[in-house]
């Protein structure tokens, strides 16, 4: 009776088993199914303003079932723009086969300049994001060097490095409001940004090179600045004046490096 009871027990067992193992073998096929039916990739026209053209086909990347990022700009004739006018209106969402996906970021190197590899950042001058982008990928608008200022919405959560990298003609810093740090190489060799930088009050942190051989002459910095990261100024020869908030309390390594204008400079007490 004993080993009656154990077989029936071992032989139901091995049904429970064989259930489960079919029931996630089920599973996997249905998310295989959903990833599967995703598009990895696909592009869509954008509105853009300037000659000649009324839209920009931009591939997007799919990041999950309702949502995408831009990935870069389609092929297309560089020729036709020249002109270098372009205001992209990149949308709050896109539609393919059938389905809607919120636009939620700006991919790694997603418009950088020619000689990153597309063209389409050399034609662009300015770049509107809607509410819906959450990110900013690293070295998004490397080398777009025509290009003047990208409207951000305050919902942009994270910004990564050297997103303005070598734009030469952006005139302003464009951040997010209430953005609390300049990211690492933001805005590193850009030579548009006027005589006297001002750095917005709420800004706590600036990143490592991120004014990296930049061309203005005066620094205005706000009183909730804590760190300045190593090489951050460095190269800005043209650099005469600042007044380093009684905030601050880091300073990298080099922050000043190769500042050859700068005559002297009066270190707070704040400093740890």
């Amino acid at each position: 009776m004993e080993k009656t009871s154990i077989a029936i027990m071992e032989a139901g067992g091995r049904r429970m088993s064989r259930a489960l193992a079919c029931f996630f073998l089920f599973l996997l096929s249905v998310a295989g199914g959903l990833a599967w039916g995703l598009p990895e990739k696909f592009y869509a026209d954008v509105k853009v303003s300037g000659y000649p053209m009324k839209n920009l086909p931009i591939w997007f990347r799919v990041v999950d079932s309702q949502s995408v990022e831009v990935t870069y700009p389609s092929a297309f004739d560089y020729n036709s723009y020249a002109t270098r006018q372009l205001h992209v209106f990149v949308p709050d969402s896109v539609s393919y086969e059938g389905i809607t996906y919120a636009v939620v970021g700006v991919g790694d190197y997603a418009f950088t300049g020619k000689d990153g590899g597309t063209f389409i950042g050399d034609a662009i001058r300015e770049i509107t994001l809607p509410s819906t982008v959450t990110y900013i990928g690293d070295y998004a608008f490397q080398r777009c060097t025509y290009l003047e200022e990208v409207n951000m919405s305050e919902n942009i959560e994270t910004i990564g490095k050297g997103i303005f990298n070598d734009c030469w003609a952006l005139k302003k810093l464009c951040l997010p409001e209430g953005y609390t740090q300049i990211p690492a190489g933001m805005y590193a060799g850009c030579h548009g940004l006027g005589k006297t930088l001002t750095i917005p009050e709420g800004i706590v942190s600036i990143g490592e090179l991120a004014f990296w051989f930049c061309d203005f002459e005066q620094v205005s910095f706000p009183s909730s600045l804590k760190q300045i990261g190593a090489r951050a100024f460095s190269g800005c020869a043209n650099l005469t004046a600042l007044d380093l908030p009684s905030s601050l309390e880091q300073i990298g390594a080099r922050a000043f490096g190769g500042c050859t204008g700068l005559t002297s400079l009066e270190f707070p007490a704040s400093l740890k």
